[in-house]
Order: C-alpha cells, then sequence, then structure tokens
C-alpha cells in the first residue's frame, strides 16, 4: 500500500521486486511495536531511471550519505553549500553516469537553497528542484512515521535518501531510501524536516509555507 501512495502523491517512489512480498516478523516479541518489517525494493541504477523517467533516463542519480559513509572526503548530503570545489560533495554517491566526476549540478541546487536572495528564492530555487514534489516527500514521509530519510528527520549530515536530475527536466526529485520503518511514531512535528537548515529555509519562506 506504501508504494502505492508514494507513486500517487510523491512519485517517484521504489517499487517492490517482481514477485516480492513486504514480510513481517517479530522473533521473541508479541508487542506488535516489536515487529520488524523487511521490504525488497528497486536497486536504484539505471534501470530504476529507466523504469521512473522513460522518456529522460540519462540524467544523474544520486544517494545521499552522512560524513562516515562517504568516499575520502565527504562532508555529507545535507544539501549545505561547500564552495565550488568538487570534493566535499561526493557524499552525494553517483549512481548513474558515476564514470563522470560532475557535481556542479548538486552545486547549483545546494548554493540555491542556501544563499539565493530572499527576494527571488522560490524562483531560483524552481529552476533547480521540482518543489512541490519536495513538499509533498516531505508531508507524506512525515504523515506515514517515515523514519529512513535523514532529510525528514532534520539531519543537517544527509543519509538515506536520494535524488534524481534529468537531462531535459533538470529539476532535482527526491526518492525515499527504504520502506521498512514506516509508522514510527505519531507524534512527529509536520516540521520536523525543518533541523536541516537548507530545508528550513524552503519550508519556512512564506509562499512555500502556504503551499505545504
Amino acid at each position: 500500500a506504501s508504494q502505492g501512495v508514494w507513486q500517487a502523491l510523491a512519485k517517484p517512489g521504489r517499487r517492490l521486486k517482481a514477485g516480492a512480498t513486504i514480510t513481517l516478523g517479530s522473533p521473541g516479541h508479541v508487542r506488535p511495536e516489536s515487529m520488524t518489517a523487511t521490504v525488497d525494493v528497486e536497486v536504484l541504477d539505471s534501470e530504476f531511471a529507466t523504469n521512473h523517467f522513460p522518456l529522460d533516463d540519462g540524467g544523474n542519480l544520486y544517494k545521499g550519505r552522512r560524513p562516515d559513509e562517504s568516499p575520502p572526503g565527504g562532508l555529507g548530503a545535507g544539501l549545505a553549500y561547500f564552495g565550488p570545489d568538487p570534493s566535499p560533495y561526493v557524499s552525494y554517491v553517483k549512481l548513474t553516469n558515476a564514470t563522470d566526476a560532475d557535481w556542479s549540478d548538486v552545486i547549483e541546487l545546494t548554493f540555491q537553497l542556501n544563499h539565493s536572495p530572499d527576494t527571488i528564492f522560490v524562483e531560483e530555487v524552481e529552476a533547480v528542484a521540482d518543489i512541490d514534489q519536495w513538499l509533498r516527500f516531505l508531508a507524506l514521509n512525515t504523515l506515514i512515521g517515515n523514519n529512513e530519510v535523514g532529510l525528514l528527520t532534520g539531519d543537517p549530515l544527509g543519509d538515506d535518501y536520494a535524488m534524481y536530475r534529468g537531462v531535459d527536466d533538470t529539476r532535482f526529485r527526491l526518492i525515499p531510501h527504504d520502506l521498512d520503518t514506516l509508522f514510527q511514531g505519531t507524534r512527529f512535528s509536520l516540521f520536523r524536516a525543518a533541523g536541516n537548515p537548507a530545508l528550513a529555509r524552503l519550508l519556512e519562506h512564506p509562499e512555500l509555507l502556504s503551499r505545504y
């Protein structure tokens, strides 16, 4: 069901693999809150891009990682701007076009999120990100209690999410990491993601706040 919700409201989601099922297990426990879930979803790779962006599948697919899980030099994927040197951005691990050591699109995204003037913030960010999809992504994650997406939980270092930027449509779209920690809490703030400074600026902008 959660996969269908993703596809309908905040696509792209990640499809279950052919023949896969969602399995629940509670070894040694009887309380429902102790149960664990395993979800077998699509691999994030060029095939994913083709499945979800068939007319624009040559773009860049990135997976965000924290500094301690990144290639050497990476400073995390928390949407912070580190300047024009690409070295700190290797935390945005390239899952397509990996032979191209080019993070210029991520650098532009993070610059606009953090440094575009307030007067033209929405215009500048809309040129590099599908803002409505981002807002749906953040809202849906919160409503279904997804505790797996670092950006959702306000992590300033970023982790456990992905982004896609096409060749023709060059706006970034957010993609969930997986779906095995849903319904982990019902009391989270709708603005939990605002613990991340870049997302705080996005969510707290007067025009975007009403859209959110």
